[in-house]
């Protein structure tokens, strides 16, 4: 499993080229968009090979609390320590 540094929700344009953004400075990105299919389109495409996780199998809800938790803030008790994509 691997964590990320930050978390981006939604990804149109400009959500596409501030994770890119984000990651060519070296931080390893998750990114969650309510449409599974537009997630996994980016992950094939122009996030791949790059070190940005596509969160699939995750809410919304519960991708925002992963990285809440990860800053010492209470949470709800099962949200994972990590995002996988």
């Amino acid at each position: 499993m691997k964590e990320s540094d930050i978390g981006v929700i939604g990804l149109a344009v400009m959500g596409e080229n501030l994770v890119l953004n984000i990651e060519s400075r070296g931080y390893k990105v998750s990114v969650f968009n309510r449409s599974a299919e537009v997630t996994e389109r980016f992950a094939e495409g122009r996030a791949a090979g790059k070190e940005i996780f596509p969160s699939l199998r995750h809410s919304q809800k519960t991708f925002f609390l992963c990285f809440w938790r990860r800053e010492g803030r209470d949470s709800e008790k099962d949200c994972p320590t990590r995002l996988a994509g």
